[in-house]
């Protein structure tokens, strides 16, 4: 995250990559699952990114971020509600930190994502929403 100044983080840009090889859930089979065509496709598509748009101060402590999200390179808008968690401290080694926590929900259809699979109950096995929590902490000098 780049802020563009310490007391607002109003138009601060955000830009990173998620190697979807790290998918760890700690059950190999889901794993090797969520790697496969059905969900992320990790072979043909090992990445996964998320570029910010916009990022406007809302109420005090409170964001709103839209961001390009890409997934099995399909690259939709996807708006996240920020919270800032605490306020901005220096740490014992001298460094200025916030921590924020960014949550939306996806249809995960809308990324490609193909498995499709009901229970006997006729229940989907899987849910198309899926809720997404970013917890993240950054450093400003």
């Amino acid at each position: 995250m780049d802020a563009p100044n310490k007391e607002s983080f109003d138009n601060a840009k955000l830009d990173f990559t998620i190697d979807v090889n790290s998918i760890d859930t700690r059950i190999d089979a889901r794993d090797g699952h969520l790697k496969s065509d059905d969900f992320f496709n990790a072979e043909k598509y090992p990445t996964m990114k998320l570029k910010s748009v916009s990022f406007k101060q809302g109420k005090k402590g409170k964001y709103v971020l839209i961001a390009d999200l890409t997934i099995r390179d399909v690259t939709k808008k996807v708006t996240f509600d920020v919270t800032q968690n605490g306020g901005i401290i220096t740490d014992p080694w001298g460094k200025t930190r916030a921590g924020f926590t960014a949550k939306t929900t996806i249809n995960r259809f809308d990324f490609g994502m193909k498995y499709n699979d009901k229970l006997p109950s006729g229940v989907e096995a899987v849910a198309a929403d899926v809720a997404i929590t970013v917890n993240t902490e950054i450093v400003l000098n």
